[in-house]
C-alpha cells in the first residue's frame, strides 16, 4: 500500500463486503510454519500454542461497524494517493472471547500503513469460532485494498482445498548454502515412495506429523483433513468416531511412548490411545489444554510444551514446571524440552533456553557464549553415545535464514558445535524436526523449502529435494520409524517411505 505519513483531509468512500476468496501463493504465502504463520512477514506477541485455522461453524469474524472504523481510523491517518494501488493481507488469531491479534502479513515492507492497521486490528471488535458448541481460538484473514483512492476491507475465507493446493511444492528449493558441494554419494542405496491426494486414499497432501503405532499401521496427521491410517499397502479412511477430535482439527504434536501408547495434542486438548481407546484429558486437572510439542523421554516420563510452563507426566503424577517452580526459567512459554540419558533437563523457552543437571544446578543459556545463547531450542535428540543434537530458533528476529539457527552439538565430552549454512553442509538454517535413526546411525534433519538432510554425525552432508530425488516436496517435517529400518516422511506434497534398497 502506498505509505505518506500525513494527517489526511482527503474523505475516504469505505466498501465492506465479505467474501469467499481462494488464497493461493500469489498473495504471498509461504510454507507453513507450523501450522501457525500462514504469511512470510510475522508478527510477535501472540498466543499460538493452539488454534484452527478460520474453522468453525460459525466462523470468526469481524464486526461490520468495527471494520468500518479501522478503515476510517487508517484513512484519517494517512494521505490516500488516488493513484495509488495496492493491498495486504493479515492472519488474525481470534481466541475465545474475541480477542483479537494480528500474527502474520502480506506486507514484506512493512509499511508505516501495515503497521498503523495491525495496531487498528488489535484493537477492534471480533466474535470467535464455535467449533462443537464451544468458542476455541482460530485464525481469520482480513485484506485491505487501495484503488481508485479508497481502501476496501474484506474477511478472505479460506478454500481449504486451494488452500492445500497451493502448498504442493512444486517450485525450486530455497538452498542458502551457495559454498558446499552435494555429492548425495548415498542416495541411490534408498528406494523413494511416495503417496499422495491423487494416487492413493490420502485424504490430504499436507501433513506434519506422522508415527508407526506397535501393530505396524503409520498414523499420518493432515493438516486439512485428520488422519489417514496406512498399513504399509493401502490407505484406510478411518470412520466417524474414531478419532475423538474434528475431521480438520489443527494436530500441533503426535507422537508414540516407551510404551508403545500414541499421544495427540490437538488445537483444544491432550489425547492419549491406549488398548485401544482413547482418552480425554481435562484441562482443568493436568493444567494445559494443548501442546506445542510432547517429548518422550528415555526414562519413561513425558513432557508437554506449553504457554504456562514444561508439564510432565512421570508415573500417572502430573507436575508444572514454570518460573514459580525454575526461577531462572526465561518464560513460561515452553517449546520444547527432554531429559538425557543422564538425567539432565534442557528446556527451550522463546525468551531462552535453560539446562537443569543431574543434581539440580541450572545453566542459564542467555548467559553464556554457547551456541544456545539467546536462541529458542525447538527440537532435541540423543544418539547412542551421549551427544545432544539442537535445532535452534531465533524467535523474535526476522529473516528466512538467520544465522543464530541451524544445528548445535553437545557433544559427551563437553564441547558445543554449531553447524550452519555457511559453516558447514546444512542447505538452509531453519530446521523443521530431527531424527535419530538408530539403525544407520545418522541424523535426518527436516527443513521447510530445503528438503531433507542426511548427516552422518561427522563430515557427511546430503540434501535430498524434488528437484534432485524422488522425495515429493522440499517442505519436510516429522520422520517416523517404521519396520525393518523403514521411514516414514510427512511433506507438504504426500507421504514419503524411504527404505533401504
Amino acid at each position: 500500500m502506498t505509505d505518506h505519513k500525513t494527517i489526511s483531509t482527503i474523505p475516504i468512500t469505505v466498501h465492506i463486503k465479505k467474501q469467499l476468496l481462494t488464497i493461493l501463493l500469489s498473495l504471498g504465502l509461504p510454507a507453513l510454519v507450523s501450522a501457525q504463520n500462514i504469511f512470510r512477514q510475522k508478527v510477535e506477541g501472540c498466543n499460538t500454542a493452539q488454534f484452527c485455522l478460520d474453522c468453525g461453524e460459525p466462523k470468526a469474524d469481524i464486526d461490520a461497524a468495527s471494520l468500518d472504523a479501522v478503515i476510517k481510523s487508517i484513512g484519517e491517518s494517512f494521505k490516500i494517493s488516488k493513484s495509488g494501488k495496492g493491498g495486504v493481507i493479515f492472519q488474525v488469531l481470534v481466541d475465545s472471547v474475541g480477542q483479537p491479534c494480528v500474527l502474520s502479513h502480506t506486507d514484506a515492507t512493512n509499511s508505516l500503513m501495515t503497521r498503523g492497521l495491525i495496531g487498528y486490528l488489535n484493537a477492534a471488535k471480533f466474535t470467535p469460532a464455535i467449533e462443537k458448541g464451544k468458542a476455541v481460538m482460530s485464525s481469520i484473514n482480513v485484506g485491505f485494498f487501495l484503488a481508485d483512492g479508497k481502501i476496501t476491507g474484506q474477511v478472505q475465507r479460506v478454500d481449504q482445498d486451494a488452500f492445500s493446493r497451493g502448498f504442493k511444492s512444486a517450485g525450486e528449493p530455497k538452498i542458502f548454502n551457495k559454498t558446499y558441494q552435494y555429492q548425495n554419494a548415498n542416495l541411490n542405496s534408498y528406494q523413494f515412495t511416495s503417496w499422495n491426494k491423487s494416487n492413493s486414499g490420502l485424504l490430504s497432501d499436507l501433513s506434519q506429523h506422522c508415527v508407526v503405532s506397535k501393530d505396524g499401521d503409520l498414523w499420518y496427521a493432515t493438516v486439512l483433513d485428520g488422519i489417514t491410517l496406512f498399513d504399509g499397502f493401502k490407505f484406510l479412511v478411518p470412520e466417524k468416531g474414531t478419532f475423538p477430535f474434528a475431521k480438520g482439527a489443527s494436530i500441533n504434536a503426535m507422537v508414540k511412548d516407551k510404551d508403545d501408547n500414541i499421544w495427540v495434542a490437538d488445537a483444544s486438548a491432550i489425547y492419549k490411545y491406549a488398548n485401544n481407546k482413547w482418552e480425554k484429558f481435562d484441562s482443568l486437572r493436568i493444567g494445559i489444554d494443548g501442546a506445542y510439542r510432547i517429548i518422550p523421554n528415555p526414562d519413561g516420563s513425558i513432557f508437554f510444551a506449553a504457554d504456562n510452563g514444561l508439564l510432565e507426566l512421570k508415573e500417572d503424577k502430573w507436575t508444572m514446571l514454570n518460573k514459580d517452580k525454575i526461577t531462572q526459567l526465561p518464560s513460561n512459554r515452553v517449546y520444547d524440552a527432554y531429559r538425557d540419558k543422564r538425567g539432565r533437563v534442557w528446556i527451550g523457552t522463546f525468551s531462552g533456553s535453560i539446562m537443569v543437571d543431574e543434581n539440580g544446578k541450572i545453566t542459564d543459556f542467555n548467559q553464556t557464549q554457547t551456541p544456545v545463547k539467546n536462541t529458542c531450542i525447538s527440537d532435541i535428540t540423543e544418539d547412542d553415545n551421549g551427544n545432544i543434537y539442537f535445532a535452534l530458533y531465533a524467535y523474535g528476529k526476522h529473516g528466512e535464514d538467520l544465522d543464530e539457527e541451524g544445528l548445535a552439538v553437545y557433544t559427551a565430552n563437553g564441547e558445543w558445535l554449531h553447524y550452519n549454512d555457511k559453516n558447514s553442509g546444512m542447505p538452509a538454517n531453519h530446521i523443521n524436526s530431527m531424527f535419530y535413526d538408530m539403525a544407520e546411525k545418522l541424523l535426518w534433519i527436516s527443513t521447510n523449502r530445503a528438503g531433507l538432510v542426511r548427516y552422518n554425525l561427522k563430515d557427511g552432508w546430503e540434501n535430498y529435494h524434488n528437484k534432485n530425488s524422488d522425495v515429493p516436496s522440499y517442505d519436510v517435517y516429522q520422520v517416523a520409524a517404521g519396520k525393518n529400518g523403514v521411514l516414514y516422511v510427512s511433506t507438504y506434497n504426500g507421504l514419503l517411505r524411504i527404505a533401504k534398497k
